[in-house]
């Protein structure tokens, strides 16, 4: 059995490593094609390429290759030997819709979240996503796969006879197999964190101007970034050109209803943080800020934290973001998927409720809801509140009552990541084997 994972960036080991490893046990044979993009190599992004000396050391004794993104294609349809071929992304993502049918193989795709069902909609126009190799479709959980089905129906009802030829498997979530091996000990150190003190692990906003009709983002940011830096300290933007959005961004801000009120009652992250860290010195917590390098961060937060932990993604064995999840006691973001992550940690989640016309339309706010039991408002591991409560009631709350209750947390976990144990690689590889098996009996 042979298998090949096509790694476009660094950040898709987190899904790969533990298979990968899990394939090495077995003695199965490995090849790690790294594709070679000029737009990621060169780009603003190039510190996602996975250069040889970010590949993590686990990977290091495989066979290892470099590949021009224009000769990938031909590249998968000469390995007509390979068993296996693993991807985040679609098979035509890779190998133009007139040439799947010389695709031989059996392709696994990987579910990443709702961006699997997004690229469906977006460059699967055809239903013939294979015709002569065979697809596999790896979920999380059945509620993926039928939520997906439920997305693609509503809202892109022509990909909807996908459903035909697609079918998935659930098998849990790859990258939570990295809690198995983390010590909070050797993290604590790390970190240089106090014994004395539990954290509260902060992912700031996600400044990306998704939807320029509407100023929320402007308002939330303080007017269009100008109090924002990125990682390598650098504000963007040239102080006038600042200047004339910030004017142009106020009066967006005061001429539209929704976010007029929202600055008259002062809810800007500035705001939201401070809270945060009333909360945490009235309750003795460590305040860690965790940025993501794709995203500028606001000076006022990165100045006000007890510790500031950049991630730029290069770190994935394990990932930052599930070291600093093993020793916190509560962690906050807005609409982010790490909520899956930190309730799987058993760490309880706050998710900051954004106004509705922050998404750029319907199919977006899709798969963020905060009605009870969704993915960002459990009662007993998740909870969704609303700016103006952030700002007004969590420095009075009782940590206490932000607490992970252990039947609601199976019953999560069951729900949106399938499994609680740190498996999932092993069950991935177990499935695959198995179909070898009978194919071979065939």
């Amino acid at each position: 059995m042979k298998t090949i994972f096509l790694v476009g960036r660094i950040n898709y080991f987190r899904f790969f490593l533990y298979l990968i490893e899990e394939t090495k046990n077995r003695s199965i044979n490995v090849e790690i094609w790294i594709i070679e993009d000029d737009i990621i190599q060169k780009g603003e992004k190039s510190y996602l390429y996975p250069s040889k000396d970010k590949i993590p050391e686990k990977c290091l004794d495989k066979e290892i290759r470099y590949i021009k993104s224009a000769d990938i294609e031909k590249c998968l349809l000469d390995r007509n030997s390979t068993f296996f071929v693993f991807s985040l992304h679609f098979p035509s993502y890779y190998i133009a819709e007139n040439n799947l049918e010389k695709y031989t193989n059996r392709w696994i795709t990987i579910f990443t979240g709702p961006d699997s069902y997004f690229e469906i909609a977006e460059k699967h126009a055809s239903s013939n996503l294979l015709s002569n190799g065979k697809l596999y479709f790896l979920t999380y959980s059945d509620y993926w796969w039928k939520q997906g089905i439920k997305y693609l129906e509503e809202y892109y009802p022509k990909n909807f006879l996908l459903k035909e030829n697609l079918e998935s498997t659930s098998i849990g979530h790859p990258e939570f197999d990295a809690f198995k091996s983390i010590s909070k000990e050797v993290i604590k150190e790390k970190y240089k964190l106090p014994l004395d003190k539990e954290v509260f692990l902060y992912l700031p906003f996600p400044c990306a101007l998704r939807n320029n009709k509407n100023p929320f983002e402007k308002l939330f940011t303080s007017f269009l970034n100008v109090q924002y830096t990125s990682s390598d300290n650098v504000t963007p933007r040239l102080f006038f050109k600042q200047l004339i959005n910030r004017v142009i961004s106020f009066l967006q801000v005061i001429t539209t209803k929704s976010t007029r009120n929202l600055l008259l009652k002062g809810i800007k992250e500035e705001n939201i943080f401070k809270a945060i860290k009333q909360f945490c010195e009235k309750e003795n917590l460590y305040l860690i800020v965790k940025p993501r390098k794709k995203f500028p961060v606001s000076k006022y937060v990165i100045s006000n934290a007890d510790l500031v932990v950049w991630d730029d993604e290069s770190q994935q064995d394990p990932p930052i973001l599930k070291e600093l999840l093993t020793v916190s006691r509560i962690c906050f973001s807005y609409y982010s998927l790490s909520v899956l992550s930190s309730v799987f940690a058993k760490v309880f989640h706050l998710n900051a409720s954004l106004p509705g016309d922050f998404f750029s339309g319907e199919r977006s706010k899709f798969w963020f809801s905060d009605k009870n039991k969704s993915i960002f408002n459990y009662s007993g591991v998740c909870e969704s509140w609303e700016l103006e409560k952030v700002k007004t009631q969590l420095p009075k709350t009782n940590l206490r009552k932000l607490t992970i209750d252990k039947k609601s947390w199976i019953d999560y976990v069951n729900k949106y990541s399938g499994f609680s144990d740190y498996s999932s690689s092993k069950r991935c590889v177990d499935f695959l084997q198995n179909e070898k098996t009978k194919d071979d009996k065939d």
